[in-house]
């Protein structure tokens, strides 16, 4: 092998040595790029997807108002259960409530005014 020889096949190495790093470069920065690009979509998607930060919230609020308007209902309810239970043991209750609407006993006259201003 002469002097030529070993220079060009010297040459011819470091030329596939700097292709091989080049390759290598763009495998790494397309193998970045996927993965920034995927961190990214996953970021977005755990954020705004369907079921994501935002929706949990909205779903939350929504639970909170829900909850607090059952709260309302059953206070009523229970204020309402309270009265029938007085209404059912009191028949004096239940003579009171008829007359506010309008109901009267049998024999009874209703004598209904005109006001006359």
């Amino acid at each position: 092998m002469s002097y030529n020889d070993k220079e060009r096949l010297k040459y011819m190495r470091n030329v596939r040595r700097q292709q091989v790093e080049q390759k290598n470069k763009r495998y790494h920065l397309i193998l970045m790029t996927f993965g920034i690009l995927f961190t990214i979509y996953l970021t977005v998607t755990l954020i705004m997807g369907d079921n994501g930060l935002i929706r949990y919230l909205e779903l939350k609020e929504t639970r909170d108002r829900l909850s607090a308007e059952n709260q309302v209902l059953d206070q009523h309810n229970s204020s309402i259960k309270n009265e029938i239970e007085v209404v059912e043991r009191d028949p004096s209750m239940i003579e009171e409530r008829a007359r506010e609407y309008g109901f009267t006993k049998d024999g009874e006259l209703v004598y209904k005014f005109e006001d006359n201003d």
